[in-house]
């Protein structure tokens, strides 16, 4: 499917070229920091402890999803480097949702590489209230994608699926990822947690989340979960597994992505359930 181009000059800025600075936060363990690893041929993780920024190759072009909380933001080009890539071959930045922790560090990245933005439209209003709420940099959207749309890149095709609930613009992605040159189906489910309000929301959650199960379900299945979250899909276990046993690729697991939706069910179950306990002490 065509890709289509929104550029959106109503919340375009001149953005000033930033700098990695001295006040880039310490790289340490105890404030998040941790060494990129790869874990496809084509695919690198590039995020701290509890949110997932993933780096996406096609030859000398990169793609990134996600990226940070800001200042933490500024940890992505010096990871880029360290895995052997030039951080100004970034061409698209691609934004699961808008709470802060995901999106904060896009103007940033943007103002340094003038890469591309691409978000869901549905989620420029909180984008924007993040924005104030936080003091980070706004970005400019260069696309807002339709549901099932694609993004040719380099020889992947990326599409795109809206899966609102965790916020009203939840953008999820299936990508191909490679492993020794073996495609497999990837998939990264936006909006893990239940951090929002209302029967309804909690509603649209949980019905996302049958989508996405549906849609995994289809060919290709998909059997890599890259979660926007690392804990939830044990992506540092799995990562020290890689390292031990090098003929075998942890994070390809077709039953552990249907466990992790299993989970996100159950929160989803659980935060209904609270919803309409809340609403009917509400109403007594």
């Amino acid at each position: 499917m065509r890709f289509l181009y929104y550029f959106i000059l109503s919340i375009s800025l001149t953005i000033s070229k930033p700098t990695l600075s001295s006040d880039t936060p310490l790289m340490l363990k105890e404030k998040g920091y941790i060494e990129p690893f790869k874990m496809f041929d084509n695919v690198y993780y590039v995020g701290d402890k509890w949110v997932s920024s993933y780096l996406i190759t096609s030859g000398k072009s990169l793609l990134l999803v996600d990226t940070l909380e800001f200042p933490y933001s500024q940890w992505i080009p010096i990871n880029i480097k360290k895995l052997g890539f030039a951080p100004d071959a970034l061409e698209y930045l691609l934004i699961t949702h808008a709470h802060s922790d995901h999106v904060a560090g896009a103007g940033y990245l943007q103002g340094l590489y003038d890469t591309k933005v691409v978000m869901a439209k549905e989620d420029v209003e909180l984008l924007n209230k993040q924005a104030i709420k936080n003091d980070f940099t706004m970005p400019a959207i260069n696309f807002f994608p339709e549901d099932k749309e694609s993004l040719k890149f380099g020889d992947n095709e990326i599409r795109f699926y809206k899966t609102p609930g965790h916020t009203d613009g939840c953008m999820s992605i299936a990508l191909t990822v490679y492993d020794q040159n073996q495609p497999e189906q990837a998939f990264i489910t936006c909006g893990n947690g239940t951090n929002f309000s209302g029967i309804e929301r909690s509603k649209e959650y949980l019905s996302s989340i049958k989508r996405i199960r549906d849609i995994s379900a289809t060919s290709p299945q998909v059997t890599v979960n890259m979660p926007t979250h690392p804990h939830l899909g044990q992506l540092f276990t799995r990562r020290d597994l890689m390292e031990q046993q090098r003929n075998t690729n942890p994070f390809v697991d077709k039953s552990g992505f249907h466990q992790f939706l299993d989970l996100l069910k159950e929160r989803g179950i659980k935060k209904l359930e609270n919803e309409r306990l809340f609403e009917m002490k509400v109403i007594d």
